[in-house]
């Protein structure tokens, strides 16, 4: 009897201690639409863009969060141009500060019935002069609620930038392949 009443005490004593290691460790890494996302570049799905004059683009990153989120500016902005340049690269454009076709990105945060922390959306505006302006958004979210409750479980803020860029970028591949720019 004695044993059974230091299990059922000690019990709850090694399962807070785990959640707070297991809540310590998940904050570590980039989870709410606060952090600074660690992009996987081959998670972001980059279709050929076609009819873009010259292959090259001006890059300009926005941050439009709300000001409670915006902490780490200039670290976001810094990371989605390492992942749109690196992407564009692959299928052969060429970021140009001095190219007068002009790719804007814009990320916000955007709730989403019960998620937040876990979602973003990025605008996107392609502008090619005398030929077209090309729009795309996103609304991505990756948070995990509990079955049993309606407590955060967790959410990967990575994958949701992955999901939302790849959207983005499909649609203006597939705007771009419409287009009929001037020779």
């Amino acid at each position: 009897m004695n044993q059974r009443i230091n299990t059922v005490f000690l019990l709850p004593l090694v399962l807070t201690l785990s959640m707070m290691s297991f809540t310590g460790c998940a904050t570590l890494s980039p989870r709410s639409i606060a952090d600074v996302p660690a992009i996987n570049v081959e998670k972001v799905k980059m279709p050929v863009l076609k009819n873009i004059p010259g292959n090259q683009l001006n890059l300009n990153v926005m941050d439009n969060r709300d000001s409670m989120y915006r902490q780490n500016t200039e670290a976001l902005q810094k990371e989605l141009r390492r992942v749109i340049t690196q992407s564009l690269k692959s299928k052969g454009i060429t970021v140009n500060p001095s190219s007068k076709n002009s790719l804007l990105i814009s990320v916000q945060e955007q709730k989403v019935g019960d998620y937040k922390d876990g979602c973003v959306k990025i605008n996107g505006m392609l502008a090619i002069p005398d030929v077209a302006n090309v729009y795309s958004d996103a609304t991505s979210c990756f948070e995990m609620k509990s079955p049993v409750s309606t407590v955060s479980m967790g959410s990967d803020i990575n994958e949701s930038y992955e999901m939302a860029l790849s959207a983005v970028f499909q649609s203006f591949g597939t705007n771009l392949q419409k287009l009929n720019p001037k020779k």
